[in-house]
């Protein structure tokens, strides 16, 4: 089955999440605190490596930039607060952070090297290993989630279930075309808007981060421009 491993993974978030609102109650805000400070440096960590990746700079900061004024004219971060809003109010869920909850959990979930190489491998091999690991990981990290951002969590596994699948299917008719060098570069821009989010977990300033997702993009294209 093609889209097992996004199915297992969308699961994983669903589970966790439901796990991480159950027990939030016993969580105390001084502990709510250590665990979003830990995550934001977890984060960060994780942005680096991915960064570390990149093989050429220059596109990737020319699709940061070009993304980021791009998705601010498309007005991407109003639409998924708004978004969130609605969904939230729909669903009588509640909760003011509902909408940073849905878009920060979905980009930490969906950008990343394993997202990519996963979804490439069960695409053009039809082997989910990959997935299936990245959903364990995706589980805790839920769970984890979902103790302050609660059913925004939640909803993030209806935008992995659909973006993971898309690219998966994706990759049968376009991953030949995605050299080694492309998606180390796309690995690298998504590991900018990795550190987005951790700078936001760690309260240090709001980063918009929605509206540089047309970066993910642009970089391809750039990146066939400006080989290695």
């Amino acid at each position: 089955m093609i889209l097992l491993g996004s199915i297992v993974n969308a699961g994983t978030v669903f589970a966790g999440s439901l796990v991480g609102i159950g027990f939030r109650r016993f969580v105390s805000e001084k502990y709510e605190g250590i665990v979003f400070q830990g995550l934001g440096l977890s984060t960060m960590m994780l942005s680096l490596s991915m960064m570390l990746s990149m093989k050429s700079p220059l596109p990737v900061i020319l699709s940061v930039v070009g993304g980021g004024l791009l998705g601010e004219w498309m007005r991407l971060e109003d639409f998924f607060v708004s978004l969130g809003e609605k969904l939230g109010k729909r669903f009588r869920m509640g909760e003011s952070n509902f909408a940073e909850g849905l878009v920060s959990a979905s980009v930490l979930f969906c950008v990343g090297a394993m997202t990519i190489t996963g979804c490439l491998q069960e695409g053009l091999q039809g082997e989910s290993t990959i997935l299936f690991t990245k959903a364990l990981l995706d589980g805790f990290a839920s769970m984890v989630l979902a103790t302050t951002w609660g059913w925004g969590v939640f909803a993030s596994g209806f935008v992995v279930l659909v973006f993971q699948g898309g690219l998966t299917l994706l990759a049968k008719w376009v991953g030949p075309l995605l050299s080694e060098f492309v998606i180390a570069q796309l690995v690298g821009t998504g590991g900018i808007l990795v550190l987005g989010i951790g700078i936001k977990l760690l309260g240090l300033k709001p980063i918009r981060t929605a509206s540089f997702l047309p970066a993910l993009v642009i970089v391809i294209l750039l990146s066939w421009f400006f080989p290695a």
